[in-house]
């Protein structure tokens, strides 16, 4: 990074004085220790993001390091027997660890936590920097990232740090917290990193591919009914529009992207989308400003290497490893076919109802919070929660999803999801309007109906929507 530009200082970021505290904290620990240290984080796009950019400082500081990226922190489980064999490592955790608190505080040594899912409680350890969005007045659902947490504390150690940008932003996009626009910190980082020319923007129509054949057939977000996984139907489509089926999108002119947008748009409002959601399809995309590499496409890689259980190459591309980045591109593909293949089952089989809750069963861990978010967003029920479920050898993992509709109203699905779990010695949370859980098998019928009951209570308590 060239020493000339002069990059916002955290003081410039309006974070809270406590925040900064704690960042500056963690980050004199990282400079001054000769210990080795330990990263582990998760596996969605958020988490590996969150992780690169950590192994990323400890390279740029040349300290040893380990890295381990997992779906959970569960006592007992492989990573965890490894976390408490290690005596004097620095465990640096980003994206999970505040769920995990009593584990942690437990474990030998120092460790940092960096995490943006509602936290049960703060933590007075002597050996625990715990740094966690809620407990300083920012929401991690929708004002910053573990990944854009991560960023702080690298700028905190370095301000030439700032080059990382792109993957903090890549992380708050991967848990949707660009949807109608970037917030709080997120917000901050973006308009900084577009005054420094570090990232430039451009306004276009959501869609990419090949071909807007390709494209339109292939689009999963968003997700058109109809039309997503339908290639035929796309293609009569764009030939009523007077559109090429076979041109490419960044050649369409301002008059063919206003038919398709106005068509398209209303096809999702006849699904349900809310308008703020649906006029979407015209959006602002974000690049790197040398290497023209756009953000959300960036996400969408590193977030498939974590679906497709190559975690570690979701790390690599975000260290910029040529091969990895390549191999992204395959396993982006893949993915996102069955992810339209999973869509496209659930439009037509459709899901169960109860009361106030909509669920399904899913036999891949790694797909269900996918569907459950995409159809949450674009074509299942608007006014109920939906419960993903997916039975294992071990246990059951549940994925939630609602909408911000629903949370103005009072849905809280990380309380939710975290009541019902622990009450049949399972374990749960995440953020109101996106939470995950572990239950015990054969307990999902009373986990459901519990469900059910607290969703009932929260949304029956503010009835003002």
């Amino acid at each position: 990074m060239s020493d000339e530009i002069d990059f916002p200082k955290l003081d410039k970021l309006n974070l809270q004085k406590e925040l900064v505290k704690k960042l500056t904290e963690a980050s004199n620990l990282i400079k001054s220790t000769s210990a080795p240290f330990r990263v582990i984080s998760h596996y969605d796009a958020d988490g590996l993001t969150a992780g690169a950019i950590i192994c990323a400082v400890l390279l740029r500081l040349g300290k040893q390091f380990h890295t381990s990226l997992c779906h959970n922190l569960e006592p007992e489980s492989e990573i965890y027997n490894e976390l408490a064999a290690a005596q004097s490592d620095v465990k640096i955790f980003s994206d999970l660890g505040s769920g995990q608190l009593e584990v942690i505080e437990g474990l030998a040594g120092w460790s940092i936590i960096l995490d943006h899912h509602k936290p049960p409680r703060d933590s007075s350890a002597n050996n625990l920097i715990h740094i966690n969005a809620h407990n300083f007045g920012l929401n991690g659902s929708y004002e910053i990232s573990a990944a854009t947490l991560a960023f702080l504390l690298a700028i905190t150690i370095n301000s030439q740090n700032w080059d990382l940008i792109s993957l903090a932003l890549a992380g708050a996009i991967g848990d949707k917290q660009h949807k109608n626009g970037f917030k709080g910190v997120n917000q901050s980082l973006v308009t900084a990193a577009l005054a420094t020319g570090l990232l430039e923007e451009e306004t276009t129509i959501k869609l990419s591919g090949k071909t807007i054949l390709d494209a339109i057939t292939r689009s999963t977000d968003p997700y058109i009914v109809g039309l997503s996984n339908n290639r035929s139907a796309v293609n009569e489509l764009l030939k009523s529009l007077h559109i090429d089926p076979e041109a490419r999108v960044e050649d369409l002119d301002d008059e063919q992207i206003q038919r398709l947008a106005s068509y398209l748009v209303l096809k999702l409002l006849e699904q349900g989308i809310p308008p703020e959601d649906a006029e979407e399809l015209i959006t602002t995309k974000l690049y790197t400003k040398k290497s023209k590499i756009e953000l959300e496409e960036l996400s969408h890689q590193i977030n498939a290497c974590g679906r497709m259980d190559k975690m570690g190459i979701g790390v690599a591309v975000g260290l910029g490893d040529g091969w990895a980045i390549e191999y992204a591109k395959k396993l982006r593909n893949e993915y996102k076919s069955k992810i339209r293949e999973g869509l496209k089952r659930l439009e037509e089989t459709g899901l169960k109802e109860l009361k106030n809750v909509q669920y399904f069963y899913e036999s891949k861990p790694e797909l269900a919070g996918t569907f459950a978010g995409i159809g949450m967003m674009y074509f299942f029920n608007q006014s109920k929660p939906v419960i993903a479920l997916t039975k294992t050898d071990k246990n059951i993992k549940v994925s939630g999803r609602g909408t911000k509709r629903m949370v103005s109203r009072g849905l809280d699905l990380a309380s939710v999801l975290s009541t019902s779990a622990t009450e049949l010695s399972g374990t749960g949370g995440g953020h109101n309007i996106a939470a995950g859980a572990t239950i015990p098998l054969d307990t999902d019928k009373k986990f459901l109906e519990r469900v059910d009951e607290l969703v009932g209570e929260q949304l029956n308590s503010n009835k003002s929507d």
